[in-house]
């Protein structure tokens, strides 16, 4: 699935050369109702040619709550941003 352009930032502690841990909602998708999901969540570092790529591998697990019935959201999330060098 792809994502129009948008405009934030998040905190984010870097483990090693490659690899970093975020605090946010990165790679995690909102759920019907209630907070999204935080993290944190560790995200690999690459480039190819002028483009940083972050993958990011997640998983989350949660009550949710829609249209009056509750039910148990798990999901995993595997993904790639693409920044491309200006």
């Amino acid at each position: 699935m792809s994502y129009p352009a948008s405009n934030s930032t998040t905190s984010y502690t870097k483990i090693n050369g490659d690899s970093i841990t975020v605090v946010g909602a990165v790679g995690a998708p909102s759920n019907p109702s209630g907070a999204t999901p935080t993290g944190p969540v560790g995200v690999k570092l690459s480039w190819a040619g002028d483009t940083l790529l972050m993958k990011v591998s997640s998983s989350i697990s949660q009550t949710i709550s829609q249209g009056g019935a509750s039910g148990l959201l798990t999901g995993t999330v595997e993904g790639v941003t693409k920044l491309k060098r200006r």
